[in-house]
């Protein structure tokens, strides 16, 4: 994304200015203010230490930038309500002292980590770039909370905003992660048709479970989701930290002009965090067949474009403590049978472990079903489920991390029994489960099958036999 051709940046240009013709996309009505910096405090104060940790170091932070991090009020300070962050000059060689010798700037790079993260919303800044020549790199970014125990970029990154003086008039929106980092990121850029620089911009992104949008002044210019990484692993469904900083120079930031003036200031009007009252998690109406991708949370998956009848994709290369977890909503209590369809390309031998608050069932042994896409439907066992929404938990064993074990397509999670006493229909033999309403059945005389209420489900419902022998045909109202 970061290198492209002179045609590809022509056409990013024309899709951009097309983009600022358009209604603003404004955020949308659900979203609730859960945090924010309005930086108020008096001038001169440093960053809230409430809500702000500083990165410390010169060490060139991975892409060989030029500029020495501090904690000092000369790069990160509160003015007339707004943060600035000032890049300044440290060579010694205009009056003032040389006081990191090995760094000929100094910047500030400003972080919530251990002190506030957030997973999903719509996170958004107010910013002035500075609008010095080429070498500046200012950004609005977020980090994985993980990174500690990860690493980068296992931990994902979203560039919300990164600007680079040497192209003036447009901005970058970003992510990164395992096998899409760095130069292979997953991307795209906003032109604004004059410098960037000229006046202040929201910058923005709603972050959704699957999908990411960037919006520039309200004005959505990329999207991103599982699909468009596949088959590398989306890592952007656990909580992440707001960085704001101004470097120079370095592998993206390029070389600094000679003409250059000092401080740069990037300003910030304000950060602010929004959120739904409840998190739009993606849900799966059970019984029924539930898609790997369908998960609201995961860890150590990665999703790839499967063979098995029914495309759609696969999760893949799981191994020993990687899980997907699948917000069902299950219409009444009872007992659930589950298969999985699964493949492996090994003989390792694995599990899976379905689990929920109150119950859990072990598959059987996985080993070789003769390749990663050679298919096979595993009958796993049955599970007790509540009414109403319940996560379920897919857990793999095998016998060490980073051992894949298998892949994934589908489960299917069908109704055996009624677990609840619905007074005159306690008892249902349930074994041909749910029925096709649809689907004829032969007549039933309703005056001999009364309706009658049933709280857990809302409705009115009978039973009458079915042409199987045993089961009964459940209706609602």
């Amino acid at each position: 994304m970061k290198k492209s051709s002179s045609p590809y940046r022509v056409l990013l240009r024309l899709l951009s200015l097309l983009a600022l013709v358009q209604a603003p996309l404004a955020a949308p009505a659900e979203y609730l203010l859960v945090w924010s910096d309005e930086f108020n405090l008096p001038d001169g104060s440093a960053p809230d230490p409430a809500n702000w940790n500083y990165d410390i170091g010169g060490w060139g932070w991975g892409n060989q930038e030029s500029q020495y991090y501090t904690t000092s009020t000369d790069n990160a300070r509160i003015e007339n309500g707004e943060l600035v962050i000032e890049l300044r000059d440290d060579t010694g060689l205009n009056g003032a002292p040389d006081l990191y010798p090995n760094n000929d700037y100094t910047s500030a790079r400003l972080l919530t980590k251990d002190k506030h993260d957030w997973r999903y919303g719509r996170i958004e800044a107010r910013i002035k770039v500075p609008d010095g020549g080429a070498g500046l790199w200012p950004a609005f970014w977020m980090l994985g909370n993980d990174i500690d125990a990860v690493g980068w970029p296992q931990c994902g990154e979203i560039d919300i905003m990164e600007y680079v003086s040497r192209l003036p008039d447009e901005i970058f929106g970003t992510i990164h992660g395992p096998g899409y980092s760095g130069g292979a990121a997953y991307g795209n850029i906003y032109y604004f048709g004059q410098p960037v620089a000229n006046d202040y911009h929201t910058y923005a992104v709603e972050w959704e479970p699957n999908q990411i949008r960037w919006y520039v002044d309200d004005i959505l210019y990329h999207i991103a989701s599982p699909a468009d990484i596949a088959p590398n692993q989306w890592v952007f469904d656990h909580n992440h930290f707001i960085i704001l900083n101004v470097a120079i120079g370095g592998t993206f930031g390029g070389g600094i002009a000679r003409n250059i003036t000092f401080p740069q200031r990037m300003l910030v009007d304000y950060v602010r965090v929004y959120q739904n009252d409840e998190i739009a998690l993606p849900t799966v109406d059970i019984p029924g067949v539930v898609q790997a991708e369908d998960y609201s949370n995961q860890s150590g998956a990665r999703f790839e474009t499967t063979t098995d009848s029914g495309g759609g994709l696969n999760a893949g290369f799981l191994a020993d403590g990687d899980y997907l977890e699948y917000l069902l909503n299950s219409p009444v209590a009872g007992t659930y049978s589950l298969e999985a369809r699964v493949a492996s390309g090994t003989d390792v031998t694995g599990r899976l472990i379905f689990s929920t608050e109150s119950d859990s069932v072990s598959s059987p042994d996985i080993t070789n079903t003769g390749g990663w896409q050679a298919w096979s439907t595993l009958a796993v066992g049955e599970i007790d489920l509540p009414a109403g929404l319940v996560t379920l938990r897919m857990t793999v064993e095998s016998p060490g991390p980073g051992i894949d074990a298998m892949n994934i397509n589908w489960m299917d999670v069908q109704l055996v029994n009624i677990s609840t006493d619905y007074g005159m229909f306690n008892g249902f033999d349930w074994v041909n489960g749910w029925v096709d309403t649809g689907a004829f059945m032969g007549w039933v005389n309703l005056e001999n099958y009364p309706w009658t209420y049933v709280e857990d489900l809302d409705s009115y419902i009978y039973a009458a036999p079915s042409t199987s022998p045993g089961g009964w045909i459940y209706l609602p109202k």
